[in-house]
């Protein structure tokens, strides 16, 4: 019954057992389960486009349904095709019994007439294919039972061989250390990185070595050691290293304006923790107290509350732009902004960057920011402007004459101008930046104007100062590509 049911009557609808199921969704499942092929989806990657579009527009028109020759394809019998189809067999068999009875005789003709028990809607046809089907229903039925049973059991294994699997698992549990002296810090970290290894950075006061190069690391190069395992890196701080404040136990906009202050970039990692409240610094990278070269960077791990709240950040780097949406949707996350920079190790129109850490804890909904490579051509970029102070639609409160601390950095990390003044424009002229983009960070205090009072009573004049507020303000700016 269930068999001619599949052949006879349609789908229904999802809708009809979950009210609120997208369009698209709908339509998807409806397309996959077509009667004839020819309508159904041809390949897997015709299914995975309309997927991918379903969770981007899900309560769209998207999915197209093909509508094939219908001599080649399965279809629906109509009520007057099976009326034709039965009478045609019934003349047949009608036929074929006047001859066995021609056959039989008078005699046999009679036996058969006093039958009680003929039946004239009796279909011998239909009763075989109803057999058929049957017995074709058991043995599925009784093939599925038998795996089912044979795994729980264990004498199936599905997937390959589980020695080879162990194998293989063996092979990749360990790499072979690289040499990264001479490397600047962030390269090194992200080579390190990439191999699955994890790095803690240690500065040290350093004339031989230019600032922010790594001098040496704990494990020899060559040496095969487990994924995950921490390397410590001693990177020069040059010869005029800035001590690196204390932050663990702060929150988050603390040790940022402590750090920024120091004249430090600040690089946020997050990780839940059940003994750190929600939002404050659980520890720092270099450890406090340590010297580090300005404009360096410090990394903040900052504390998400209970794992159970928080969503991981998945691996997007090396994906396309779409891939990387919907990975993230996926995972209950939004893609923010999207901008192109140079990257020697990932291919054109692949990330190479995103805003928060692989694996870390996250508010479900937080938005991830990603850079898209494109590609490593060795192109260098010049800058040259007379750069503006704070201006009106950055801070209706900057006042000219206020002493501001200038700080500008390109995209890859390197600082190229860090300065206090107060006379604006500032003329700048730089080349061979390796980075297309870059920041400029504006970071002074306002000061409010003096409130004077004069009391009624005794007519003294009080002025009171007006009130301080430090004020930090990053501009984007684009750099100029050399010939």
């Amino acid at each position: 019954a269930i068999a001619i049911k599949h052949i006879q009557e349609e789908l229904p609808s999802p809708r009809e057992y979950v009210s609120d199921i997208p369009c698209s969704v709908e339509q998807i499942v409806m397309k996959c389960c077509q009667k004839s092929p020819d309508r159904r989806y041809q390949s897997m990657g015709e299914l995975v486009d309309d997927l991918k579009q379903s969770l981007l527009n899900p309560d769209d028109d998207l999915v197209k349904v093909v509508n094939p020759d219908k001599g080649a394809s399965t279809r629906m019998m109509t009520k007057k095709e099976m009326e034709r189809i039965k009478k045609a067999s019934s003349v047949k068999e009608d036929r074929e019994y006047s001859v066995e009875m021609k056959k039989a005789g008078k005699k046999h003709v009679e036996e058969y007439d006093d039958e009680e028990e003929y039946d004239d809607e009796y279909d011998p046809r239909m009763e075989k294919i109803t057999t058929v089907l049957a017995i074709v229903a058991a043995v599925i039925i009784g093939c599925i039972v038998i795996v089912l049973v044979g795994r729980a059991m264990g004498l199936f294994r599905l997937g390959g061989n589980k020695t080879e699997n162990t194998e293989i698992s063996e092979e990749v549990s360990q790499v072979e250390m690289i040499d990264v002296t001479e490397l600047s810090v962030s390269v090194a970290r992200e080579k390190l990185n990439k191999l699955g290894l994890s790095t803690k950075v240690n500065y040290i006061e350093s004339g031989a070595y230019p600032a922010d190069t790594v001098i040496s690391s704990d494990i020899e190069a060559g040496t095969l050691v487990d994924k995950g395992t921490l390397i410590v890196l001693t990177v020069s701080a040059g010869t005029e290293g800035v001590a690196v404040p204390e932050v663990a136990g702060k929150t988050y906009e603390d040790a940022k304006n402590a750090l920024e202050k120091a004249g430090f970039v600040v690089n946020k990692t997050e990780s839940s923790s059940s003994t750190v409240a929600d939002n404050q610094v659980i520890s720092q990278n270099p450890d406090a107290g340590t010297k580090a070269p300005k404009g360096s960077a410090v990394t903040i791990v900052v504390s998400t509350g209970a794992e159970d709240s928080k969503v991981r950040v998945p691996d997007l780097t090396g994906m396309t732009e779409m891939d990387a949406m919907v990975l993230l949707q996926e995972a209950g996350l939004q893609l923010g902004s999207v901008s192109q920079i140079e990257s020697e190790d990932f291919g054109e129109d692949l990330v190479c960057y995103q805003s928060y850490s692989v694996g870390s804890f996250v508010d479900r909904g937080t938005v991830i920011d990603i850079k898209i490579s494109i590609g490593g051509k060795g192109a260098t970029y010049s800058y040259s402007e007379n750069i503006v102070g704070p201006t009106a639609a950055e801070d209706p409160e900057y006042k000219e004459g206020t002493k501001v601390t200038v700080v500008i950095v390109s995209a890859d990390g390197r600082q190229l101008l860090n300065t206090v003044t107060s006379d604006f424009p500032v003329a700048v002229n730089y080349s061979n930046i390796k980075s297309p983009t870059g920041t400029i960070t504006f970071t002074y205090v306002n000061k409010g104007e003096a409130v004077t009072t004069t009391n009624p009573e005794t007519g003294e004049t009080v002025v009171t100062e007006g009130t301080t507020t430090e004020k930090t303000v990053t501009r984007q700016i684009q750099f100029t590509k050399e010939n």
